[in-house]
């Protein structure tokens, strides 16, 4: 695998981190939320995390699968 293959497969890595500080400090911030629970924290990247392995499985497995 090259490193554009590479990089693709992390995207989704790449994007849940980004939208969950995105979501936390941001919009919880703004909203006058101010408390964030270490919890939730953890939730969040866990559930996104999840489902980022299993995108970059699906997608790894299509540019495995182009070029065989």
């Amino acid at each position: 695998m090259n490193n554009r293959g590479r990089l693709t497969v992390m995207m989704p890595f790449i994007l849940s981190t980004a939208f969950t500080f995105i979501d936390i400090f941001l919009f919880r911030v703004i909203s006058g939320f101010y408390f964030i629970n270490p919890a939730l924290v953890i939730m969040s990247f866990l559930e996104l995390y999840l489902l980022s392995a299993v995108t970059s499985l699906f997608i790894k497995k299509e540019i495995d699968r182009k070029h065989i």
